[in-house]
């Protein structure tokens, strides 16, 4: 009997680093103030950013000035370690034009080891995490992982019997390196 599953490919379009990021965190109950800047290090690009987390309720808002949007996320924990993260976002600029605001939800589940996986509709799921190297120095990895959809079929050929498991191939791609430095 033969016994067939899915492949696994890999691929890569990172080129370390990717982005190198600089935070720095401020405690001012009962907000906590994390502000920042991306840097490309091939076009010289800087996003800077500014995230606030209120102590009363454990969410985080946060303010993407270069996609000009505010966003709310929450964790939510589950049973195993592992956390549901609700967020919520949506551009400020229809505020100023009188455009329409196209507001979006996600939901990430992050495991015990504090890798993130997007929660996909298709067979696709983002992932990243962090790698400290030192105290304040952390690698950045982020990537995506393309799972078979599940199914099985049963067949029957002069060459015997078979059995394949999955529709398609395992693909993991690294899409960043990151460098992130916490100040």
């Amino acid at each position: 009997e033969d016994v067939r599953g899915p492949a696994v490919r890999f691929s890569n379009s990172s080129r370390f680093p990717d982005f190198i990021k600089v935070r720095k965190e401020l405690n001012l109950w009962p907000l906590r103030l994390e502000v920042g800047v991306n840097v490309n290090p091939r076009t010289q690009a800087k996003d800077f950013i500014c995230s606030c987390q209120d102590r009363l309720f454990g969410g985080d808002l946060t303010l993407d000035v270069s996609r000009k949007e505010v966003g709310y996320s929450k964790l939510v924990d589950m049973q195993g370690g592992s956390q549901l993260a609700i967020t919520a976002s949506c551009g400020y600029e229809p505020l100023w034009t009188g455009g329409e605001a196209r507001p979006t939800v996600g939901v990430q589940l992050v495991s015990q080891g504090r890798m993130h996986t997007s929660l996909a509709q298709q067979n696709q799921f983002d992932l990243s995490t962090m790698v400290p190297l030192t105290k304040r120095v952390h690698l950045e990895v982020c990537g995506s992982a393309q799972v078979p959809l599940p199914s099985a079929r049963y067949s029957v050929s002069p060459s015997g019997p078979q059995l394949q498991m999955g529709d398609g191939d395992w693909h993991l791609h690294l899409h960043e390196l990151n460098a992130m430095v916490r100040l």
